[in-house]
């Protein structure tokens, strides 16, 4: 059964097919062949079509968030039937998916943004993180400033949608 992921804003569709070393992933016309080995606190092994690479996953609600080669990506998988009845990732607010420090703030309260464009900057691990707007709105508020830490959880940021703001 085909499962539906939001990639960083984009929604791409896999059928999973578990094989006895890997897990084939078919995604549009491609067949790419994975593999996923826990390290222990955050960190894993990711083997994509033979090649491994170190990442570190961290999970906030129902969003990944994965960081490998100094990238990073937010994914979430589509429940149809959420989608259908107009729930899922449409949050109003921006939370931390690990502790770390802002590198930048890229927005002031009362900015317009669209989905996916960069709030804040973030820095945990030594890797930096963008974190986007999760869906097109306006900045309420931005709870901390650069330079300033947080724990796992604290919200980093809220929106509110456009027609709330008047």
């Amino acid at each position: 059964m085909k499962a539906r992921f939001d990639i960083d804003g984009v929604v791409h569709e896999v059928l999973p097919v578990r094989r006895p070393d890997a897990m084939e992933l078919r995604i549009a016309d491609r067949v790419r062949m994975a593999a996923l080995r826990q390290l222990g606190g955050g960190e894993a092994v990711v083997t994509l079509d033979g090649r491994p690479q170190r990442v570190w996953i961290a999970q906030q609600g129902d969003e990944i968030h994965v960081h490998a080669a100094g990238r990073a990506w937010r994914i979430q998988a589509i429940d149809d039937v959420d989608a259908a009845h107009g729930h899922g990732s449409a949050d109003d607010a921006l939370i931390a998916p690990m502790p770390g420090t802002i590198v930048a703030v890229n927005v002031e309260p009362g900015a317009a943004v669209k989905r996916g464009e960069v709030i804040l900057v973030i820095e945990s691990m030594k890797l930096e993180t963008s974190l986007g707007a999760p869906r097109d709105g306006i900045v309420q508020s931005v709870a901390l400033g650069k330079g300033a830490t947080f724990d796992k959880g604290a919200t980093l940021a809220t929106l509110v949608p456009q027609s709330e703001n008047g």
